[in-house]
């Protein structure tokens, strides 16, 4: 039976943190049996070719950035239901409430 992982970026750039997810991320892509999963909270406009890329190379879901970050956990609830992942690793502070 396969692990989950459910990494939580707060943007989807090919910058700093989320690179340094990236890396964290190919790691695990190579352990046998482990699923990575990528949500990207995504807050900045230039995003979208970053977004293309990550979305090519993991199994990403973009969510709508909120404001109220309540509702950005909202999101995340979501996905973790359907995913039911074993881990969820958040990348950076952005990502706690």
């Amino acid at each position: 039976m396969n692990k989950k992982i459910l990494f939580i970026t707060h943007d989807c750039t090919l910058t700093g943190a989320p690179l340094v997810l990236q890396s964290v991320i190919d790691h695990v892509k190579g352990t046998p049996n482990v699923e990575s999963y990528v949500a990207c909270i995504n807050q900045s406009y230039l995003s979208q070719e970053g977004y293309n890329y990550w979305k090519e190379h993991y199994n990403c879901f973009k969510l709508t950035p909120i404001k109220k970050k309540a509702n950005n956990l909202a999101q995340i609830a979501l996905i973790k239901s359907y995913i039911n992942p074993d881990v969820i690793y958040g990348n950076t502070i952005l990502t706690i409430p």
